[in-house]
């Protein structure tokens, strides 16, 4: 194969695969776009309307940023909106007023006030969409507004800052790609995420990578070799090869400094962000954060294998034509076909609530198991999946409730005891292990006690419902919990 091959080879293998969105998916995309821009001036209206104000003295703005708003998403994805709003919005007129306008056009709405970024999450025909909010300090907002100017944070309250990274990233990714290269950039990033989604690399809890830190990764990929004609397949060969041989912990870096306040620059050393990362990859834009806070030194391995994978998949003269080289490329992992030796990490509790709440909190605990297990002598190989699998159980008796939270789901109850029935949700998490051989049995007690104590910190109130147990699994047995789940 060779890196001459034509962009829109690939762009219709996505397309055929179903990987990228149709055109007529894609006008609907635009469509629904349309349909909230339409509700800002009611919203401007309303808002000038109750503070007694004049309607034409202030503009709000709605813009699409993360993968929508460069045009690199995969088909099903969602679409990330902030509203911007002047000095005289108020963060009650985003919850009330603009989710009020939102009815006009759906009832699937859900207010999220309760995270870094709140937003407004809500389901437009059939696509999820969520939407931030910043009041900027300015008395319009300009039509042409450049977010990564520094002035446009000052006097933010601390909501509104968190979610101008999003939109302040965006810009700056697309500054630094040629107009003429956007539809290669998209095209290559479209693969990258799908390769890591086959490959079960997406998941930044987990200590795996997002869509913004494998933008990052390509950003960094094509300003090292952007040249007058590029193309899919040459940058995803460039791709691969950089990154399976980057020296980490050697920082990546977007620009030729970390950006603090208005131009100045701050030292790499100073930021606590990177005194322990392994994989430290910085964010453009001021105040700069880790883009792998959640990565080990597991999940690195299995990163730069799946790199080093891909890496020699795009420099083979083996496959005949594109096609056979890219379903060899995005061909699913065999995570249970992979290893012999399986962690399962078992959560339970009463309520589904309870259940949902600890698969967040589950997903980045996970890595702290791992660096604990990566300090056993006789584990040569940690691969958290990022797949977690949920159940749930009926029983009649303590004696069978008790047993489920033991991992004994097909316990046969004794009706003899009181009957007291019920129902359990369990998620499990799965860790792939590769063990010294030849070692009959190696005791991780120490480690799953620790870890647990762990989790247990991490309990309030409302968790009295939540068990966990740490079990090691038979293949065998993880196939029948998959195929059920």
């Amino acid at each position: 194969m060779r890196s001459n091959i034509d962009n829109g080879l690939i762009q219709q293998y996505l397309a055929r695969a179903g990987i990228i969105e149709d055109h007529i998916q894609t006008k609907k995309r635009n469509a629904l776009m349309q349909k909230l821009c339409a509700l800002v001036p009611e919203f401007e209206e309303e808002i000038a309307r109750r503070k007694t104000f004049p309607r034409g003295d202030f503009k709000c703005q709605l813009k699409p940023f993360g993968s929508y708003g460069l045009g690199g998403y995969l088909a099903g994805a969602d679409i990330d909106i902030v509203l911007l709003g002047t000095r005289d919005v108020e963060r009650r007129d985003f919850y009330r007023t603009f989710r009020g306008a939102l009815r006009r056009i759906t009832e699937n709405i859900e207010v999220i006030k309760r995270t870094a970024v709140p937003i407004i999450k809500c389901n437009i025909d059939s696509i999820p969409v969520d939407i931030s909010f910043v009041s900027l300090k300015l008395s319009t907002v300009p039509r042409n507004i450049n977010l990564v100017d520094d002035r446009y944070l000052e006097g933010l309250d601390k909501e509104c800052f968190a979610s101008m990274d999003g939109p302040r990233t965006q810009k700056f990714i697309l500054d630094h790609i040629e107009p003429d290269h956007m539809p290669v950039f998209r095209c290559a990033l479209q693969c990258i995420k799908y390769w890591a989604t086959q490959r079960f690399l997406y998941g930044k809890p987990m200590g795996y990578l997002n869509g913004s830190t494998w933008t990052f990764l390509l950003l960094k990929t094509y300003m090292s070799v952007n040249s007058g004609h590029i193309s899919v397949f040459g940058l995803l060969q460039e791709f691969f090869d950089m990154w399976s041989n980057w020296p980490w912990p050697q920082p990546v870096l977007l620009t030729e400094h970390i950006p603090g306040l208005h131009g100045t620059a701050v030292n790499y050393e100073d930021i606590e962000d990177f005194k322990k990362s392994v994989m430290p990859i910085v964010s453009p834009c001021y105040p700069v954060c880790s883009s792998t806070p959640f990565a080990t030194t597991s999940t690195l391995r299995v990163i730069t294998q799946e790199f080093k994978r891909a890496k020699t998949i795009m420099k083979s003269d083996y496959f005949s034509d594109i096609n056979s080289l890219l379903m060899k490329l995005f061909k699913e992992l065999n995570f249970f076909g992979r290893y012999k030796h399986f962690l399962r990490v078992m959560v339970t509790s009463e309520t589904i609530k309870s259940d949902e709440t600890w698969k967040r909190k589950m997903a980045t605990a996970i890595p702290k198991l791992l660096e604990l297990l990566e300090a056993h002598p006789d584990i040569t190989f940690i691969h958290p999946y990022t797949k977690s699998y949920t159940e749930s159980y009926s029983y009649s008796t303590l004696q069978g409730k008790a047993a489920i939270r033991e991992g004994y789901s097909d316990y046969v109850e004794n009706f003899s005891s009181p009957l007291q029935p019920g129902k359990l949700f369990m998620t499990n998490h799965l860790i792939g292990l590769e063990v010294s051989a030849p070692v009959p049995e190696i005791d991780i007690s120490n480690e799953i006690h620790e870890f647990i104590e762990e989790l247990e910190a991490k309990r309030n109130e409302r968790d009295v419902d939540v068990t966990f147990k740490i079990s090691s699994s038979k293949r065998s047995d993880l196939r029948l919990l998959v195929a059920n789940s």
